[in-house]
């Protein structure tokens, strides 16, 4: 029974940064009560302008038949 959220995370430059940032790829780890949960990797690439600020999306995917399964609390 896979399910999905979407999560946005805010990223931005620094006012002080006068380039743009380029995202290439960001593996993440969703950690519950000191436990690693699911993780993914988000390799699509974004750009971060000078002094601007942008939303990233993260699609969290989990099966909740074997999440509680394997001992999640």
């Amino acid at each position: 029974m896979p399910c999905g959220v979407d999560f946005d995370v805010g990223a931005q430059n620094s006012p002080a940064n006068r380039y743009d940032l380029r995202l290439e790829r960001l593996e993440w780890t969703l950690v519950l009560e000191d436990r690693d949960t699911v993780s993914g990797v988000f390799d699509r690439p974004i750009v971060i302008e000078s002094d601007g600020s942008t939303d990233i999306p993260i699609t969290v995917e989990v099966d909740l038949l074997r999440f509680f399964y394997d001992g999640a609390r």
